[in-house]
């Protein structure tokens, strides 16, 4: 604590460069040139102990009692053609610009030049100045020899839009139009961009032209859709069926691959889209299309900062659902139902999953335009196929079906038939499709007679069109065999002998007998297993296959025996 009287360290001493204190009101000394207003060359006179010249910037400006000083700038370096660098760096790297358009750049400049500045004797031609717009360009050259500067010229085409301002660049149109089928963003497009050694466009500019496509790509989208519904009508028309009956297919697609999260209550998709495809024509065109989104980053932005803000209803809300709100598919085909309703057709037939309600939803849209409307849910080949499946493998199977020996065996061979199953169905309907044109009642005609096929190849006999004699009859004539009348004798006593063991097993009382005497094996092997509970001494492991003894060492190897059950 100073007190009243005391005397300051510095009173009468004279002070040096070197006392740099901020106490010191002088901090430059007498004899300092200083230019008031702006940058200045500043030279310090020399101390006692060593004798030091130097430049320093300064820059005067008013501090907060709008007392004039000066602001030195640390570290300066000495002066370096700036310009020339920072243009040199400017210019690097790769752009993408017309090729047809650079070559009007330095037509147009060169003839601009030799009109303005006829004496100089060279036109070396450099950049001048470059505007980045998105991905393109607009550069503007100059010559070095004469400093003639150019006119800027855009290397680009535009699109002219009718709207007061610059018209969007094709190339980012087109960038925004190509990304909406890509599954990467802007942002891994501005790292593309850098690695290719061309200037990223703004992420900012780059979403809001992607806003813009989006809105047009809606509009183009519908536009579409309900011509290829008028293209369907008129296909009904030559047919002579009813223009305004289709029947469709529709699936659902999530943003997510499970239906529950772990680390929030409700869904873990936040969108969905639906699209409703016709099957009346090859063509399977594409004529609904339904979106439900929860997601809204300026909704949560403004909900984060305080405001009572709710999705959907705000401007510019991108979210059609509340955040909170389950995604229904009874909703997307209440939708899509709305959608074909517009163009007044019905929808007889809708092929969809098992656990969708879509078909219902549009049924309760039509009824509007058709109160007594019906709409009947058929299942695709995949999902019957998955079904198939499934129940196949939940079937009960006699204990004697599969060979395994152990449990874990017959579950897997218990798969490896439930997928067999599943796909020689798949297979089969494809070739009655292929085979009868899609005819339904042609393909009905001759599912009996697969279904007994099929049972006999699983049964093991694989004879349908012919018995084994005539089977073996009709190779040997076709590899040029010659057979003997004897050798024909006896395979046609096969094809007998073959045809009476077919009739015999069929026959009723045949079947009760072998029915009965499983059932007396299955009772003789459960008394004896009850009777010999004691002597059953198998382990877990212990009819698994053993590796090799040069795979590990022999203690490990060599388990130790079981103890043998104690003699009566």
């Amino acid at each position: 604590m100073f007190t009243n009287g005391s005397t300051p360290y510095s009173k009468g001493k004279k002070r040096s460069k070197k006392d740099n204190s901020p106490r010191n009101p002088s901090w430059f000394q007498a004899g300092t040139n200083v230019i008031s207003g702006g940058l200045t060359s500043i030279q310090m006179p020399d101390s006692a102990s060593a004798s030091t010249s130097y430049v320093r910037q300064t820059l005067q400006s008013p501090d907060c009692k709008e007392a004039t000083g000066h602001i030195c700038t640390l570290r300066p370096q000495a002066n370096a053609d700036l310009e020339r660098e920072e243009n040199k760096a400017l210019h690097s790297g790769m752009r993408w610009i017309d090729s047809q358009l650079t070559l009007s750049l330095y037509n147009t400049t060169y003839n601009k030049h030799q009109v303005d500045s006829p004496s100089c004797p060279k036109f070396n031609v450099d950049y001048h100045e470059q505007k980045k717009w998105g991905t393109c360009w607009q550069y503007t050259l100059k010559c070095i020899t004469c400093g003639f500067i150019g006119d800027r010229i855009k290397m680009y085409k535009e699109i002219a839009n009718g709207k007061p301002g610059p018209n969007p660049g094709q190339p980012n149109v087109a960038l925004a139009s190509a990304l909406q089928d890509c599954p990467i963003g802007n942002t891994t497009v501005q790292q593309l961009l850098a690695g290719m050694d061309t200037p990223p466009p703004c992420r900012s500019s780059m979403q809001r032209t992607s806003s813009r496509v989006s809105a047009e790509m809606v509009k183009l989208n519908k536009t579409d859709m309900a011509q290829k519904l008028e293209l369907v009508k008129e296909v009904n028309r030559r047919r002579g069926v009813p223009e305004n009956e289709i029947n469709i297919t529709v699936d659902a697609r999530y943003n997510s691959n499970t239906i529950v999260s772990k680390k929030k209550p409700g869904q873990n998709a936040t969108q969905v889209f639906a699209l409703g495809i016709e099957t009346m024509t090859d063509r399977k065109f594409i004529v609904a299309a339904v979106v439900q989104n929860k997601m809204c980053w300026k909704g949560a932005w403004l909900r984060g900062k305080g405001f009572p803000i709710e999705c959907p209803g705000h401007e510019e809300c991108t979210s059609n659902l509340y955040r909170a709100a389950a995604l229904s598919e009874y909703e997307l085909g209440k939708e899509i139902g709305n959608q074909l309703g517009l163009q007044k057709c019905l929808v007889r037939y809708v092929t969809t999953d098992g656990d969708g309600r879509s078909a219902k939803g549009i049924e309760d849209a039509l009824t509007a335009l058709e109160p007594m409307w019906k709409v009947e849910r058929l299942a695709d080949h995949v999902h019957l196929g998955q079904s198939q499946f499934r129940a196949s493998l939940r079937a009960q199977y006699s204990p004697g079906m599969f060979h395994g020996k152990t449990k874990e065996e017959n579950k897997q061979l218990m798969t490896v038939f439930s997928k067999d199953i599943k796909c020689r169905c798949s297979m089969i309907i494809k070739k009655l499709m292929e085979k009868y044109d899609k005819n339904i009642n042609e393909i009905s005609k001759d599912l009996p007679k697969v279904l007994d096929a099929t049972l006999r190849c699983y049964d093991g006999v694989h004879r349908n069109n012919n018995m084994p004699g005539t089977s073996t009859q009709l190779k040997c004539m076709n590899l040029g065999v010659d057979l003997s009348e004897r050798s024909k004798l006896h395979l046609k006593k096969m094809d007998t002998d073959f045809k009476y063991n077919q009739d015999y097993i069929l026959r009723p009382t045949v079947q009760a007998r072998r029915l009965k005497q499983n059932a007396d094996k299955l009772a003789e092997h459960k008394t004896w297993r009850e009777m010999n509970k004691k002597h059953d001494y198998y382990c877990k492991g212990q009819l698994d296959p053993q590796p090799a003894l040069q795979f590990q060492d022999h203690d490990s190897y060599c388990k130790p025996k079981l103890p043998r059950p104690a003699t009566d």
